[in-house]
């Protein structure tokens, strides 16, 4: 089993009268290779723990997953707990646009304390 660690920053912006405060999220992942269930395919999940961040509802944030190096994003991917909605779309080389994993607070301060996983098919395997 692999692991890989990345801290990603995600940066917003706060307004306070005139004045302007930098304000980041800050989103860091563990990437596990899964058993391959299909020949020729490399399973992984990405687990997310998300923190430094307040979130309303009805806001949220979203991870996006490059054409040509992801595929069969998890359609069926539940929410870390009852406070989010979550859901999935593939890279889709027609458009072309890439896949995302997309979390949305269903409740003001929406709970981080629970990580936030997806699996999907890992392509790059193929360029190597």
């Amino acid at each position: 089993m692999k692991k890989k660690y990345l801290s990603i920053i995600v940066a917003g912006l706060l307004t306070l009268g005139t004045a302007v405060l930098a304000k980041a999220t800050v989103i860091n992942y563990t990437a596990t290779d899964l058993t391959d269930v299909n020949s020729g395919e490399d399973l992984w999940q990405y687990s997310y723990t998300v923190s430094d961040n307040t979130f309303a509802a009805d806001t949220g944030f979203t991870i996006y997953f490059d054409l040509g190096l992801y595929d069969f994003l998890d359609p069926a991917t539940t929410a870390p707990n009852g406070d989010w909605d979550v859901l999935t779309w593939n890279p889709d080389p027609l458009l072309p646009d890439d896949g995302a994993y997309d979390a949305y607070a269903s409740v003001d301060n929406a709970s981080l304390d629970d990580l936030f996983t997806v699996s999907f098919v890992w392509l790059a395997h193929l360029f190597e």
